[in-house]
């Protein structure tokens, strides 16, 4: 838990990083990706960032259940397991997608980290249009 804020600011920047880096890369061979793939893939990071950073905000990475002979008990552990990461997955992502939203994609188009012709709009246009 020491290293949490750390971590999770590092989340912030590498998954918007990435994500930008393979928009910029399929931009250039004249394939823009879609919005539904680029949140699917943003889950995906974060999913993988939640398993290895154990949780999110204080939020831990759910215990699978165990095997205990009772068939109607296993299956409710694994339905309470899925909610438990689903939930944990998707706050890290929610956060991702509000902060890349609201704020990193106007700083990417502004610094240029971006398509030119979108960095041109950005520029053109203002900070928040």
């Amino acid at each position: 838990m020491l290293l949490e804020p750390w971590n999770t600011i590092l989340f912030f920047v590498i998954i918007a990083i990435l994500t930008q880096f393979y928009k910029l890369w399929k931009g250039k061979g004249g394939k823009t990706p879609s919005k539904l793939f680029l949140q699917i893939l943003t889950f995906v990071l974060s999913g993988i960032f939640v398993f290895f950073n154990g949780g999110f905000v204080g939020l831990i990475w759910p215990i699978f259940p165990a095997w205990s002979g009772d068939f109607v008990g296993f299956l409710g552990g694994i339905i309470v397991f899925a909610g438990d990461l689903i939930a944990v997955i998707g706050l890290a992502f929610g956060a991702m997608m509000a902060l890349y939203e609201g704020l990193l994609k106007r700083i990417f188009e502004i610094v240029g980290f971006a398509a030119k012709e979108k960095a041109a709009a950005r520029k053109s246009s203002g900070f928040w249009t």
